[in-house]
């Protein structure tokens, strides 16, 4: 079954109904492989195909009424993400209380809190270095994953923050 939908918003809600990893890449595994993850060690489950239909596309309204698509999220209060110092970077603690929960649904999804702080940050106009160098200091995930990560979510950040302003995303001259 394939559902035809440029929603991101409609797809988040559907992987959260499903119970999937919100955070995902939208990859899929093919049928006979192992999901080899920590977290599943040592018995990593082997995806199968319960149910085909070969060229089946779905609609929204169809997945609704089977009850495969979440609730939209309650709206959120808006928040100024400045730290208690009031200096111009933003509160990574702040972004990590307002950030949704990981898959296991039983703490905050570090990933997002990242990406949002280094969003912010990069809007804010810190370059993508400095953001890196921020995240290795406050980010409990930088720490494990190490600085390419840091470096990643930093620019990608700013990548995204160039491209709504137009400003470039490499250093300052």
């Amino acid at each position: 079954m394939r559902v035809a939908c440029d929603d991101a918003d409609l797809r988040r809600r559907v992987k959260k109904a499903a119970g999937a990893d919100p955070s995902a890449s939208g990859a899929v595994r093919v049928a006979g492989t192992m999901n080899f993850k920590r977290k599943y060690e040592p018995d990593c489950p082997t995806v199968a195909i319960q149910e085909a239909c070969p060229g089946r596309t779905v609609t929204q309204a169809e997945l609704e009424a089977l009850g495969l698509i979440a609730p939209p999220d309650p709206p959120r209060p808006a928040t100024v993400l400045r730290n208690s110092k009031g200096d111009t970077w933003p509160s990574y603690q702040q972004c990590l209380e307002a950030a949704p929960l990981n898959h296991g649904g039983d703490a905050p999804d570090v990933s997002r809190a990242d990406f949002t702080f280094a969003l912010i940050a990069s809007d804010w106009g810190h370059p993508a270095e400095q953001v890196a160098a921020r995240l290795m200091e406050y980010s409990s995930k930088a720490r494990e994953n190490g600085q390419r990560y840091a470096d990643v979510t930093a620019r990608k950040a700013a990548a995204i923050v160039a491209a709504r302003t137009r400003r470039p995303t490499g250093p300052a001259p």
